[in-house]
């Protein structure tokens, strides 16, 4: 299925979309030989490289982890406290999905798909907003 290939740059790790947007627009990639724009999508077989190198994309990855209490769930803390990122052996970006309270413990669900993070967590936010029962 084609993506585009902001997208496809962004999944691989090497920045966010409006990063990535950045080295296409300075003509630092190419598709096939020929300069990345901003309209291109790829597909599987592509030959995709930025600065010459070539770029293959990062396998989805998920973990459930079980998050202990003392351990705030984000990705980076400037308060400098432990992480549920940081618990996990990486190369790549993780992005959690949805929250628990420092103090609170549970399963939590870290994914490399940022995009899928943000729409599992946008639902779990629908299904777990209480309503009112009367």
């Amino acid at each position: 299925m084609p993506v585009r290939l902001n997208r496809f740059l962004a999944a691989a790790g090497l920045g966010s979309r409006r990063a990535v947007e950045r080295l296409i627009g300075e003509g630092r990639v190419t598709v096939n030989g020929a300069p990345g724009s901003l309209t291109m999508t790829v597909s599987q077989g592509d030959d995709v490289r930025v600065d010459g190198r070539r770029v293959e994309p990062e396998p989805s990855r998920w973990v459930l982890l079980h998050k202990p209490a003392g351990v705030v769930t984000t990705a980076r803390d400037p308060q400098g406290r432990p992480t549920v990122v940081t618990m996990v052996p990486q190369t790549e970006r993780l992005y959690p999905v949805g929250r628990l309270d420092i103090d609170t413990t549970g399963l939590i669900l870290l994914t490399n798909e940022g995009s899928l993070a943000h729409r599992l967590t946008r639902r779990l936010a629908v299904i777990l907003v209480p309503h009112d029962a009367s």
